[in-house]
């Protein structure tokens, strides 16, 4: 504490250099000399404010404090040891520790005065987490803090969402999860709250409202990926770096992303990570690597006065913040300390001179940084002229504000704006098009095959997450499953009158285009079940085979309405044991059609052309065979029966995989996983063709299913339909042509059109559980006793 013998009760706010008060005496009570005369002591260095005065300053930005020149001869001068102001300013980053896997928002002080201050005599400080995670798959990278709201932003590389924390009531809440991979940093208005971010996978640069409800890309780099952004929130400005080996730039716009200007470009940069806006002289800075020298760069927000800052061999600088007259820099460069550790370094450097005046150590490595600071909201003022959002925007989902109090209304990904309204709708298609799942944004797409670079959502209720879908052509319906709630639904093929259906993830669904029953396979029991649409009544008719419960691995399923057969692949989750099977759709005639597959996933079955195709996913290899007829299989070896063996592996990324297939007209849709995404090559001029197919905008497809009215009329309605006047009282399957048979949900048997209580199944099942062994047993007895039933009454077929 200053001594009121001294000291008037004055205190710093911020770094000392700012300090501007009228104390002029030393800690140990000497009188200050006044700094523009050169008795007893010739000043080196003078204060901002000018020297006409000898109150404690700190022109040389010393971490130890205030100080001056003292009026005795025997002492230069002292320390004035002026106390700190409250301050809760912090400067926090990202860091993740490859050896124990965990990440960290770490903080401490942003005034390196006050760190100077509990440094011990080791040179240790100490470091304190915000939050963490030990969780397998969780790397926290980009980073922003917002002062006024009391929040941080930030995401988790691995695990794929933008966290928000909240400082005050320290908790975590997720938003835009499966979107966030390829964010490398983010930033944020403080005027609107609207967040922005980079992600170089997607070549995109994005905004969001303040709730993270609504986004939209502002700036399409491709195809050049995004990395750095900052904002400049009182003059509406935009700045984004992207990277492209000897053509990296660095671009403004407006907050809509309109009217681009490249600020800065090869050769004047490299390769451009970090950029952050310093409004106290309304300069950008940025931090470059080039081969083994990282930089430090600023310039005028015009991209004039550029000047180089801070050069350092054998630095990777990432991330940079200002505050006050400091720059924070991580730096991702790792090196080895005396015990063979790895450690890594956050840099504090002087604006003015560019020169490192303090370097953290620090165990994990550091990416995003961020200062929290009251300091550092001087940005906003109270003026409403700059940007039309201000005071309640009639914009829908997104308003964007733009210079001269303009502004701009952006809707979500898969939304057209109405002009008329402002309001954001959909713009679906009623034939002609072919579905997607986005998984990564957890949505439901239609891309019209006329119009491929358009696209709509189909707006179903945001609680449900799906990732795979089917088609109900004949009643009208999407089918979808969601893997984070383990559900099934179904609703309008608007996306409205929601239902679920079943209570199981299905990573595959079909739906019989007569009866309108699903066929899907059960994730969790690896099993393959028929239901009803409406999720009523649903039977298991597929269960992996005896001693092979913990390999089998179901991948797709495919309906052949003419031969009345179910097939499927599964991978057995081994390299060159996968295969195709098939049954009746009873569950009937279980039987191997192709085996010693590698990795076997999509399956699809042309009507026009009777053919099927088989892909095996990691060698990119689609077979097309001849759709089996006969009713028993004598050779399994799929490429003696390949009429045609399309290779794509050259076609597509190092290591991706084909995820589905599916055909329509003259065109094979391939499916890639790896942000390889959707495309298609003609079946008449083979893989040559091949191109990509639809909008860039999508994170990570997962199925695809197509809807086209002339198709179905052709080849699906004319195809006998047995079970047209079934009086089945829970499902009818068909067998023949000619044929059907009723069939009941799990627990019940058919006594001839009617479900009975199976009395198999009432007693207590936890033990038949237990084993594999037990599980088959009770299947056998209870088909035994179906049997018996059949015999019985004679009324088996309906």
């Amino acid at each position: 504490m200053i001594s009121s013998k001294h000291y008037t009760s004055e205190c710093v706010d911020g770094p000392s250099r700012y300090y501007v008060g009228k104390i002029n005496r030393t800690a140990s009570g000497r009188t200050c000399q006044r700094w523009d005369v050169e008795i007893p002591h010739k000043p080196k260095r003078l204060p901002h404010d000018g020297p006409h005065h000898n109150y404690c300053r700190n022109p040389s930005s010393d971490l130890r404090g205030t100080w001056c020149y003292t009026t005795d001869n025997d002492t230069r001068r002292e320390y004035c040891n002026i106390t700190k102001c409250p301050d809760d300013s912090l400067v926090i980053w990202t860091s993740y520790n490859s050896t124990s896997q965990s990440s960290y928002l770490l903080k401490l002080h942003a005034d390196p005065e006050v760190v100077r201050k509990d440094i011990d005599d080791s040179g240790s400080f100490s470091v304190s987490a915000i939050t963490s995670s030990d969780l397998p798959g969780t790397e926290y990278r980009a980073l922003a803090a917002n002062y006024r709201r009391k929040i941080l932003y930030f995401t988790d590389f691995r695990s794929e969402y933008i966290g928000v924390w909240h400082m005050e009531k320290r908790i975590l809440t997720k938003y835009l999860e499966g979107m966030a991979r390829g964010i490398q940093f983010i930033a944020f208005d403080r005027k609107t709250n609207n967040v922005y971010w980079s992600d170089s996978e997607m070549k995109l640069v994005m905004a969001a409202d303040s709730t993270l409800t609504h986004y939209t890309p502002v700036y399409r780099t491709a195809p050049d990926p995004a990395y750095g952004i900052a904002i400049h929130s009182t003059k509406r400005y935009l700045f984004f770096s992207t990277y492209k080996s000897l053509g990296s730039k660095i671009i403004r716009t407006d907050l809509s992303g309109q009217d681009p200007a490249i600020l800065h470009q090869f050769p004047e940069i490299y390769d451009v990570t970090g950029i952050t806006v310093d409004y106290t002289v309304d300069r950008i800075y940025w931090t470059d690597f080039n081969f083994n020298l990282g930089m430090i760069v600023s310039s005028f927000l015009d991209g004039s006065n550029r000047f180089i800052h801070e050069v350092k061999v054998e630095s990777i600088y990432w991330g940079v913040a200002p505050y006050q007259e400091y720059l924070y820099v991580t730096d991702v460069h790792d090196e080895l300390d005396t015990q063979g550790h790895l450690h890594y370094s956050l840099f504090i450097i002087m604006k003015r001179t560019g020169s490192p005046v303090y370097r953290y150590t620090l165990g994990g490595k550091p990416r995003g940084v961020a200062v929290y600071s009251h300091n550092e909201e001087h940005s906003i003022d109270d003026s409403t002229n700059l940007g039309e959002c201000d005071g309640g925007s009639d914009c829908h989902h997104i308003c964007l504000p733009r210079i001269n109090a303009t502004r701009v209304c952006g809707c979500s990904m898969g939304y057209l704006l109405d002009p008329n309204t402002n309001k954001c709708l959909p713009e679906l298609v009623k034939d002609n098009y072919i579905l997607v799942t986005d998984a990564g944004q957890g949505r439901m797409f239609q891309i019209p095959f006329a119009e491929t670079a358009k696209y709509s959502i189909v707006p179903i209720d945001s609680k449900w997450k799906p990732s795979t879908v089917a088609v109900d052509q004949s009643q009208q319906y999407l089918y979808w499953s969601d893997k984070t709630d383990s559900s099934m639904s179904r609703s309008s093929l608007d996306g409205s009158r929601h239902t679920k259906v079943a209570s199981s993830y299905a990573n595959s669904i079909i739906v019989d285009p007569h009866t309108g029953q699903l066929f899907y396979s059960d994730s969790e029991r690896n099993s393959i079940v028929i239901s009803t649409g409406d999720g009523s009544a649903a039977k298991t008719i597929v269960k992996p085979d005896l001693g092979m419960t913990s390999t089998s691995n179901i991948r797709m399923i495919a309906q052949d309405i003419k031969y009345k057969r179910i097939y499927w692949t599964d991978t057995y989750s081994k390299a060159g044991e996968g295969k195709m099977m098939r049954c009746r759709y009873d569950g009937s005639q279980k039987e191997t059609v192709f085996d010693n597959l590698d990795w076997p996933h999509a399956i699809f079955i042309d009507y026009r052309t009777d053919r099927l195709y088989v892909v095996e996913a990691k060698k990119a290899v689609v077979y097309e065979v001849t759709l089996p007829s006969h009713s028993v299989i004598s050779n399994t070896s799929i490429a003696g029966d390949a009429r045609n063996i399309f290779n794509l592996s050259s076609h597509i990324a190092r290591k991706a995989s084909i995820t589905d297939f599916k055909i329509h007209g003259e065109f094979a849709y391939i499916l890639i996983d790896k942000q390889d995404g959707l495309r298609r090559f003609s079946l008449i001029e083979g893989i040559s063709s091949m191109a990509s197919f639809g909008s860039s905008d999508f994170y990570r497809i997962t199925t695809l299913s197509v809807f086209n009215e002339t198709f179905y009329s052709t080849y699906i309605m004319p195809v006998k339909n047995p079970c047209y006047k079934s009086s089945c009282t829970e499902m009818c399957v068909a067998i023949t042509d000619s044929e059907s048979a009723c069939l009941c949900q799990d627990r019940k048997m058919s006594l001839g059109l009617e479900c009975v209580q199976d009395s198999a199944e009432e007693t207590d099942t936890s033990s038949s559980q237990t084993s594999e062994l037990s599980f088959e047993l009770g299947d056998i007895a209870a088909n035994l006793l179906r049997l018996l039933a059949l015999l019985l009454d004679g009324t088996g077929l309906a």
